[in-house]
């Protein structure tokens, strides 16, 4: 039995595995099984799913600096102080990278209400399906708060730029412990007055 993964647009990945043209073995994830299914992820692997369009597949593990406990506490800051609902924060090896939906559910709300009516809100399947194509759009980077090192753990804030050909951090604020940070920056996500900060 192949070790399956569910990505955020709900398609399920399969762990598996072929010989190449030199005769190795090389592990992968399909959404169709095409090679000998894995039921569990080999050692030194993880199984990683791209904030950006939910793409799924298999790297070597990274040495990562930041605290699962710290990814949380960024989320739960964008949960209770701004009025975005769906966001990935992603960890990088220094940093947490928060993505959000190029589309706001403001944004979707009024496009189901010119499409379905004023009122199709108000029925169960019609917020389901707003929630489902909020989470399936593609998600962009919006702000990073990059861990210095040592003790205390301090943090800088950039802001995401997408002006230029490649886009761009810029730098906000910091040194400083996460929570204020977190509690400084992450109201402004979704909002007008984001793309001012400097």
């Amino acid at each position: 039995m192949a070790y399956e993964y569910r990505n955020r647009r709900g398609d399920v990945y399969l762990l598996q595995v072929a010989q190449t043209r030199t005769g190795k073995r090389r592990y992968y994830l399909g959404r169709r099984l095409t090679g000998e299914p894995v039921d569990e992820v080999p050692a030194g692997y993880e199984i990683y799913e791209s904030p950006r369009y939910g793409q799924v597949y298999l790297r070597k593990e990274r040495l990562i600096s930041i605290m699962p406990i710290e990814r949380e506490m960024v989320a739960e800051g964008i949960r209770c102080l701004s009025d975005v609902r769906h966001f990935i924060v992603d960890v990088e090896e220094i940093c947490l990278v928060v993505y959000v939906p190029t589309m706001s559910t403001d944004e979707v709300d009024d496009m189901v209400r010119l499409v379905a009516g004023p009122d199709a809100l108000q029925v169960p399947r019609f917020r389901q399906g707003r929630d489902q194509f909020v989470r399936e759009l593609e998600h962009v980077k919006a702000l990073r708060f990059d861990l210095l090192g040592g003790e205390p753990r301090l943090f800088c804030v950039d802001r995401w730029s997408s002006h230029g050909p490649d886009g761009d951090w810029i730098y906000l604020a910091g040194p400083a412990p996460r929570s204020e940070l977190v509690d400084q920056y992450v109201a402004y996500l979704g909002e007008d007055s984001f793309h001012e900060l400097y």
